[in-house]
């Protein structure tokens, strides 16, 4: 094979997430690789270490890239990436530089790729302040805090490769028979629509608990070395002007140690189906629940600043200097924390630290800062709810019009009107019937048998709750 044929295989394996292998093939590759082209096979060894949290080789990587003769275009994203490196690394001053560095080369081209990075967002919306000194001053204090936010995520989020669990989703049953028309329908190739049973997020004002989004607030002020955090989180005109142009979108999970069929019961409990486990008319515990293969959920980073700028994969180099193309939205599951844990203390003081070195007089640092503790604000619940063990997909969009690539994200946000009032919701973008394990019918649910029938022929295992509830 020649060294095309070892660039192509490479690129194939990145893009089925086969880290390991697509390094295999790119180092091959790079034996006889045009000189002048192989800056691209070391960007994407970097992506690859990266995605792998090995941060050094991706350093090593990202570092050869730029010893190349390369496009000026790329030379900003090297930087941002070497910048993603050190901040993983907890190096928030190293990064910092970088981040810097990548932000001065990239000029007015950083603005067509503000979603990929809330570092780069960021940048943007301090260009108002008009001190040089101060305005870098800033934007390392929010690194540094987002850093902190980022890695406290990552101690919460479910590890595919490390834990085997059930993770169930309680649902009313027109959701599932809704889903797999939708499915027959597209492989009828008879809808004009073609659409895919996708899984939806609904914006977090829909959500039941009526302490929801309060608890961290509350635990700030308890705290007496936080209290600048809840003062500035308090501030009404500050959080006014965030509702305009933030949501946050949710999914509810709960999750159980895998095993055999007896280790259902961590899921199947009387308690969730009266409160979750509802049919369309809120009869309790006439809905289903729906455990789901966990390679549902994504493992890359979906945190503010832990995702490198992506590049568009290009088997032919003599062809034109690459586009950058969007990263893929990621959808994580994260556990959710009760009350206040040392360690959410601890993340909580570090950052009101950091905060005290910003101009928090300044509505628009203000905003900043909220919006980065409101990456913490849905991961927190009231101790009242400990008995649930919850654990949630949650995603946010900021639709700020200053960055002009938030259209995207506004593009992202549908309206679902089949309901007494419309309601904001956003789709992950897979099959979702292809990742159901097994359907537990309510204890309530009407005619069972029935449903048993239909969900086999759909080659779906089905179970009945064994609850006592009559």
């Amino acid at each position: 094979m020649n060294w095309e044929g070892y660039l192509k295989k490479g690129n194939e394996y990145k893009d089925k997430e086969d880290y390991d292998k697509a390094i295999e093939y790119y180092n091959e590759a790079l034996k006889n690789y045009p000189y002048k082209f192989k800056w691209r096979i070391f960007i994407n060894l970097g992506h690859c270490y990266y995605l792998k949290k090995d941060y050094d080789e991706a350093i090593k990587n990202y570092k050869e890239a730029s010893k190349n003769d390369y496009p000026d275009k790329e030379k900003w994203i090297v930087c941002i990436n070497l910048g993603q490196c050190y901040n993983s690394k907890k190096e928030y001053d190293k990064a910092i530089e970088y981040y810097k560095k990548g932000l001065r080369l990239g000029g007015k081209e950083i603005k067509k790729y503000g979603y990929n990075s809330a570092i780069i967002s960021t940048y943007i919306e301090l260009e108002n302040i008009d001190d040089n000194d101060k305005r870098n001053e800033y934007f390392g204090s929010l690194v540094k805090i987002m850093g902190e936010i980022d890695n406290f995520k990552e101690e919460l989020k479910v590890n595919n490769n490390k834990d085997n669990p059930i993770i169930a989703h309680y649902t009313k049953p027109h959701v599932i028979t809704d889903m797999l028309k939708l499915k027959e329908n597209k492989e009828e190739k008879e809808n004009k629509e073609d659409k895919t049973p996708y899984f939806r997020l609904y914006e977090v004002c829909y959500m039941n608990d009526p302490e929801e989004g309060m608890t961290l607030k509350e635990i700030m002020e308890k705290e007496d070395e936080i209290t600048q955090l809840y003062n500035i989180y308090e501030d009404e005109n500050s959080k006014k002007d965030m509702k305009k142009e933030n949501y946050t979108f949710l999914g509810s999970f709960i999750v159980g140690e895998g095993g055999n069929e007896k280790e259902y019961k961590d899921i199947d409990k009387l308690f969730l189906w009266r409160t979750y486990g509802k049919d369309g008319d809120k009869e309790e515990a006439k809905g289903i629940c729906i455990c789901i293969n966990k390679e549902f959920f994504d493992q890359n980073s979906d945190n503010l600043s832990n995702y490198p700028m992506n590049i568009n994969n290009n088997d032919n180099p003599s062809e034109t200097i690459l586009e950058y193309g969007e990263n893929p939205d990621e959808f994580c599951l994260y556990k959710v924390i009760y009350e206040d844990t040392n360690e959410l203390i601890t993340v909580l003081k570090k950052i009101d630290k950091y905060a005290k070195d910003l101009d928090l007089k300044n509505n628009k640092i203000k905003k900043l800062l909220n919006r980065l503790l409101d990456e913490l604000r849905y991961l927190v619940k009231s101790k009242h709810y400990t008995e649930e063990k919850e654990y949630r997909i949650i995603k946010r969009y900021n639709i700020n019009k200053e960055i002009d690539i938030n259209e995207i994200n506004k593009n992202k946000i549908k309206i679902d009107y089949d309901i007494f009032s419309p309601r904001l919701y956003i789709e992950i973008e897979k099959d979702f019937t292809e990742y159901i394990d097994k359907i537990v019918l309510g204890p309530r649910l009407e005619n069972k048998d029935s449903w048993k029938s239909y969900l086999n022929y759909k080659d779906i295992d089905v179970m009945e709750s064994t609850c006592p509830f009559k």
